[in-house]
């Protein structure tokens, strides 16, 4: 072998080593993202501090909203007819909070997704849509065949995420605009 063939073959032995070991570094810093159920234990706290930190975001001003009311019952309001029947996801990045959901039926094929937060340090990942992904698959398959949900007018980056998901504006006033999806 010439020793410009094997300066060559060197090289390429090194580019491919380089390569091995970048890729096996991105592999062990990768996140862990999961969906969860609600534990009130382990997210009881980052819920209540998203609801706090974004409720301009997810309430009406003036709204009095029973946030612990919610989380105890599972329940989107006070009416007894909805007691135990909001679900309530957690999206966890290497086991901690990073996001919320909360949606319910609201009617025999009428879905509503009433709250979701993701948590400032994460967002930008995708989280919000992923959550969004797993409410809609999971009220279609309880036989809603629409969800709806409301946000604010000015809340344009959530706007953008509800469009490229399917959802269609069907509304709106000075403060907010609602989209539905069918399936």
């Amino acid at each position: 072998m010439t020793p410009k063939k094997r300066t060559y073959l060197l090289s390429g032995l090194l580019i491919l080593a380089i390569t091995i070991l970048i890729t096996v570094t991105l592999a062990k810093c990768s996140s862990r993202v999961t969906v969860d159920n609600y534990n009130p234990s382990r997210d009881y706290a980052g819920i209540k501090n998203n609801l706090k930190v974004d409720e301009y975001w997810l309430f009406e001003e003036g709204m009095n909203f029973d946030i612990d009311h919610m989380l105890n019952t599972k329940s989107p309001d006070k009416r007894p007819q909805f007691l135990g029947k909001l679900t309530i996801k957690t999206i966890l990045e290497n086991g901690k909070f990073a996001g919320f959901i909360t949606y319910h039926k609201d009617g025999y094929h009428r879905g509503r997704i009433q709250f979701l937060s993701v948590s400032k340090n994460f967002r930008g990942k995708g989280y919000g849509k992923r959550l969004i992904r797993y409410a809609l698959k999971d009220l279609f398959n309880q036989g809603c065949t629409e969800v709806y949900l409301t946000t604010r007018t000015d809340n344009t980056p959530a706007q953008k995420i509800y469009k490229d998901l399917g959802f269609i504006e069907t509304g709106r006033d000075k403060k907010f605009v609602n989209f539905a999806i069918k399936k």
